[in-house]
């Protein structure tokens, strides 16, 4: 019996029934996974890991690429028709709206003075009208 993977909307959901279906009921489990992935097996990343799968697995926050990418490999998206499209496709929704990235600079720049009316601190050139360079 197949699962029908697109039942789920959210990808943290369906992070967590992946890491059910291949019995990562822990976050322990596969930490040490992902760390063996990275080639990283310090205590402190095992650690780091535990604390990032808890968080990821409740949609607190969406794992960075690489992690993202050594996930799919660890649960296996490939081996499910259809998976890493809905897969990649949900993580990419997660990361923001779609077709805009998390990163993009908001539509208005925060209003400040200009440059011209800035006074220069003491003892740095352009006296009280600054030299208007901003590195000051």
């Amino acid at each position: 019996m197949s699962e029908d993977w697109t039942a789920y909307r959210q990808w943290h959901a369906l992070l967590d029934a992946l890491c059910r279906k291949y019995g990562y009921r822990d976050n322990v489990r596969l930490a040490d996974a992902l760390c063996a992935a990275s080639g990283n097996r310090t205590p402190s990343a095992l650690d780091t890991a535990v604390k990032n799968l808890r968080n990821w697995r409740q949609g607190v926050h969406i794992p960075q690429r690489r992690n993202f990418l050594l996930l799919g490999k660890i649960l296996k998206v490939d081996a499910h028709a259809g998976l890493r499209e809905h897969w990649n496709r949900l993580y990419h929704h997660a990361r923001g709206k779609p077709g805009q990235s998390r990163r993009t600079a908001p539509t208005s720049a925060p209003i400040s003075a200009p440059t011209s009316a800035r006074v220069a601190p003491p003892g740095r050139p352009g006296g009280a009208q600054g030299c208007g360079c901003g590195n000051w």
